[in-house]
């Protein structure tokens, strides 16, 4: 039988207490070479402007075998419907039958957010509170609450072109979270002055300008995706040279223009990245040199993530009587 669950099971399974555990767990195997994750396929759908991106990954000391199809549709937005759509299988690794169909925008959601927590856990200065978010979807909403689970009480603003979506998403926060969240003017209003920023928007070019950012910030560049998209300045990434942290170097080295047009322009080289989230987990390494320090942290996003928040899923569910069992 095959555990079927909707966005809305996953939401009631996957806490984000529990995929911040999960997820860095993940991270931490991947960090210490115990999980198999090859680079994802990416399929162009030009005419559409869209793309499919199937994401799979192995994780040995969690069992967790899972592979993820995942579709961004940036134009999706304007005709009200989801910019990402996905779906991840999770299979037995001792038989490779098929244990979970789990929705996956959800997931990718709450396991990007995770994300966001954990660097912002690892990368960003004590008694950080004041956060800029970019992107009022889904993925800036699960890092909002991400970044609540680990600094405490933060207090935020949120930037998005669209100003009715900010203000949806700072309501919603602020009910749903019980913390201060307010929409920022402009996007010099949402990055001035925040400990810690969050970029989760599908814009090509930068949100912010990097020169407006504080001493001792923490900016999560979670959205693009794509060697000529950037959210993120070429003035942000020289601050943040030598504390620049990659969710997985060969990924971002393929996919992150926020790295690779930075690196055209020979503003930064290789050797300015600091190295990889699971490295800093596993190895216990320490990025910031002192409280000053601006530091980043860039995703593509990468399957390993989606293996262990599925795992999780899956446990939970199962524990608690969630979800569908069909036969295949």
């Amino acid at each position: 039988m095959v555990l079927v669950l909707s966005s809305t099971e996953v939401r009631a399974a996957l806490p984000m207490r529990e995929a911040i555990r999960s997820i860095e767990e993940g991270f931490r195997a991947l960090g210490a070479g115990r999980a198999f994750v090859p680079k994802r396929l990416v399929v162009p759908v030009e005419e559409f402007g869209g793309s499919l991106l199937c994401m799979p990954a192995y994780i040995t000391d969690q069992e967790a075998l899972a592979v993820k199809a995942v579709s961004v549709y940036p134009r999706n937005q304007e005709m009200g419907r989801p910019t990402v759509s996905a779906v991840a299988i999770l299979l037995d690794p001792s038989t490779g039958e098929p244990l979970a169909m789990i929705e996956g925008g959800s997931l990718t959601a709450i396991r990007t957010g995770a994300a966001a927590g954990i660097a912002t856990k690892r990368l960003a200065v004590d008694g950080a509170r004041r956060v800029g978010v970019f992107g009022a979807g889904a993925v800036g909403r699960a890092a909002v609450e991400a970044v609540k689970e680990v600094l405490g009480d933060p207090v935020v603003k949120v930037y998005d072109v669209v100003r009715a979506r900010a203000e949806r998403c700072a309501r919603e926060v602020s009910r749903n979270l019980e913390i201060s969240a307010s929409v920022a003017s402009d996007p010099r209003d949402a990055a001035s002055g925040a400990d810690v920023i969050v970029t989760a928007t599908t814009s090509e070019t930068p949100v912010f300008d990097g020169r407006c950012l504080e001493s001792g910030a923490h900016v999560n560049a979670m959205g693009s995706h794509s060697p000529d998209a950037r959210e993120i300045d070429t003035a942000t990434l020289l601050r943040a040279r030598g504390r620049i942290v990659l969710d997985s170097k060969e990924a971002c080295m393929a996919e992150a223009g926020d790295i690779l047009i930075p690196m055209a322009e020979g503003a930064i080289r290789e050797s300015d990245i600091f190295g990889e989230l699971g490295e800093v987990i596993a190895k216990g390494k320490a990025v910031r040199r002192s409280d000053r320090d601006v530091t980043l942290f860039k995703s593509v996003g990468v399957a390993v993530q989606d293996a262990a928040a599925a795992a999780a899923v899956y446990k939970v569910a199962k524990a608690a009587g969630i979800g569908r069992e069909i036969q295949l």
